[in-house]
């Protein structure tokens, strides 16, 4: 999917292609790097651990101890599971902050189109838009400008997550917290519900078919989306299960497909023209 926005440039009307489908593909991109990453590295650690930590190609570097004691090995594993949670919120965070840069220079030429506009001006809407990094910030700005619901809260607190795994060594720091001393992360997950007569059956960790339902004719099956919360104090350790990893990749992609929707839907409000599907 794609809109049209007419510019002037040297007296002649030209068009340009803002291809919404190409931003939302980013967040697909940074989704996948993120869970297969993750996955790959979890996965790794069901299975033996290595004799030793050395380092080899053409010279062996080793920072460990020949003999690392049981204990030490726990703690590596510990941290390095700490490590991979935080590297898939920053690759996640990256990704969506690309998209979300490709949506607000689009929103921004929308609002140009049928004006005198040089290649020149359209380099410095998006070098304008590239500065900034905060991706709660971009969802503000996105939303003001073309009229979306503002979630910026879900974002700035995975932003904080991210940060404590990042930069502080995978535990809160006070600079994370609210003003009562909480790092709270927030998300939208989504649960399956069976309705079996009066009794509601919330499905998140469970697989449908664990359930057993008494009403004769089967169960009616919908599915929600709800808000997830961690509460962890300042000095806490930042941890998430698989399954919340989950959830927030899921978050993120359903969140990009959402933002370009209103996108979409600005753009026909102000008179943006949707240009043809492409053929073939």
């Amino acid at each position: 999917m794609a809109s049209e926005v007419t510019r002037m440039e040297g007296g002649k009307q030209a068009v340009l292609r803002l291809d919404v489908d190409g931003a939302k593909e980013l967040v697909n991109i940074g989704v996948r790097r993120a869970s297969a990453f993750l996955k790959l590295g979890l996965h790794a650690m069901d299975f033996d651990r290595p004799h030793n930590l050395t380092l080899s190609g053409g010279v062996a570097y080793n920072f460990w101890p020949t003999d690392i004691e049981n204990v030490v090995w726990e703690q590596i594993y510990e941290e390095y599971s700490c490590w991979l949670k935080g590297c898939c919120l920053k690759e996640l965070d990256q990704y969506f902050t690309l998209f979300l840069n490709e949506l607000l220079v689009f929103a921004e030429l929308s609002l140009k189109s049928g004006t005198s506009l040089s290649g020149k001006d359209i380099m410095e809407v998006r070098a304008r838009v590239a500065n900034g990094t905060s991706v709660s910030k971009k969802v503000s700005a996105l939303s003001k400008k073309i009229g979306s619901v503002d979630n910026a809260v879900h974002f700035s607190s995975l932003t904080s997550a991210r940060n404590a795994l990042t930069h502080g060594a995978g535990h809160v720091r006070s600079r994370d917290c609210d003003k009562e001393g909480l790092l709270r992360v927030t998300w939208l997950g989504m649960e399956m519900v069976i309705q079996d007569g009066e009794q509601e059956h919330v499905c998140r960790d469970t697989p449908l078919d664990r359930f057993q339902v008494q009403v004769p004719t089967g169960a009616p099956v919908s599915v929600r989306y709800v808000e997830q919360e961690r509460v962890f104090a300042e000095g806490d350790k930042v941890d998430f299960s698989p399954q919340e990893l989950a959830e927030i990749c899921a978050f993120f992609r359903t969140e990009a497909a959402k933002k370009v929707a209103s996108f979409l839907e600005f753009t026909d409000r102000i008179g943006i023209e949707r240009a043809p599907a492409k053929q073939g």
